[in-house]
């Protein structure tokens, strides 16, 4: 399938012949084709690698999630490194 020569290409990638130093700051890798994706993080054998999955939410619902106050303790967690205009604008 175009997903296994994706994930084997990643993993190939990432060997010490190949170019490793560009998966260094890698968080999740994917494999997707206009069907399906996978994901892993570097390392991961392709075993391993997980289906992606949507979450079905209605449209009112995310409205209402998007659309949701963050509570203080979320808010410093996102604003507190960066300067203060910038939770000004928010």
């Amino acid at each position: 399938s175009t997903n296994h020569e994706a994930i084997s290409q990643q993993i190939r990638n990432q060997g010490q012949g190949e170019i490793p130093h560009l998966f260094a700051y890698s968080q999740l890798l994917l494999a997707v084709n206009g069907h399906e994706g996978l994901y892993a993080t570097c390392g991961t054998p392709e075993k391993f690698w997980a289906k992606w999955k949507e979450e079905d939410i209605i449209e009112a619902e995310f409205i209402r999630l998007k659309n949701q106050n963050l509570d203080e303790k979320s808010l410093a967690s996102i604003f507190n490194h960066r300067p203060t205009s910038a939770r000004k604008e928010y």
